[in-house]
């Protein structure tokens, strides 16, 4: 009996082990969680769109620390899932790429629209637990982020990357205690604007 109850407990550990080992890879992997529902969201009327793993490797992360001063934690490094979306009425493709940020609500995820010179198309939430999410996701400050430049963007963070500049608060104009969450919107507009430039470069 007690052969069988330390099997049991060896089982289990080695259980516990590999689950926490896909769990850590599968982080690895920005994807979308439905990616029809999003992906129909962010560009109406798709006629297709595919599926492909990037990789972000060191050289990347030195293009982008370049091109935007922002640093790249090296757990960003690793496996990317982007989506490649044509629709109808666009030549080019356009691309959804996912990045997590992380905020003083825990970690939040957005889903980009990109267009193959990384301007910004659109942008949703796809896991963001503020109470200001709604009051950012909407046409109104879309409108004002949307086709901005890199250059733009980083001036609408101040020095520490973690709060909204004054040329920030003027352009956006966030609600009150909504900046921490604005600056990692910008943050996340800025990363993956850099990393789609990179790929396509």
């Amino acid at each position: 009996m007690a052969n069988l109850s330390k099997a049991v407990k060896i089982i289990s550990f080695f259980s516990l082990l590999i689950f926490n080992a896909s769990a850590v890879f599968g982080q690895a992997f920005c994807s979308l969680r439905d990616p029809l529902a999003t992906i129909n969201q962010l560009a109406p009327s798709p006629s297709t769109f595919e599926s492909s793993v990037i990789k972000i490797d060191r050289q990347a992360r030195d293009f982008f620390i370049a091109e935007t001063g922002l640093n790249m934690h090296r757990q960003e490094l690793g496996y990317h899932t982007i989506y490649q979306v044509s629709t109808p009425d666009i030549i080019d493709k356009n691309i959804i790429h996912v990045r997590p940020e992380s905020t003083p609500w825990g970690l939040i995820e957005i889903a980009w629209l990109l267009n193959k010179q990384g301007e910004l198309k659109n942008f949703t939430f796809q896991r963001c637990r503020s109470q200001y999410c709604d009051l950012i996701n909407n046409k109104a400050f879309k409108e004002k982020l949307l086709s901005i430049d890199q250059q733009a963007l980083r001036s609408f963070l101040d020095n520490s990357l973690f709060d909204v500049s004054t040329p920030g608060k003027q352009h956006f104009h966030p609600p009150e205690g909504s900046e921490p969450l604005v600056a990692a919107v910008i943050r996340s507009a800025l990363k993956a604007s850099a990393i789609i430039t990179y790929l396509e470069g």
